[in-house]
C-alpha cells in the first residue's frame, strides 16, 4: 500500500455501519502513533525506538486501510 492516506482513514471512518469494527481499530492505531510520536517529540522517546515501535503499528494500520477501501 505503501504511505498511509489519512483521507482513506477519514473515509473509512465516515462510513460507519459495518465497517465500525475497522473504524474503532484504525482509531487505536492513531492514537498509538500519536502517543508515540508526542514522547519523541517531548524528548522522552528516542527516534529509532520510536521507529522500532512505530513497524508492527503501520502495518496494521496498512492492512486496515485496504480492508476499509474493500467496502463491506
Amino acid at each position: 500500500m505503501g504511505r498511509i492516506c489519512w483521507r482513506d482513514f477519514n473515509a473509512i471512518i465516515a462510513r460507519g455501519g459495518r465497517t465500525a469494527k475497522v473504524e474503532e481499530a484504525l482509531r487505536v492505531g492513531a492514537r498509538q502513533m500519536l502517543h508515540r510520536w508526542h514522547r519523541v517529540r517531548d524528548a522522552t522517546l528516542m527516534h529509532v525506538s520510536f521507529r522500532t515501535y512505530m513497524q508492527p503499528i503501520r502495518w496494521e494500520v496498512e492492512r486496515l486501510l485496504e480492508t476499509g477501501q474493500r467496502g463491506p
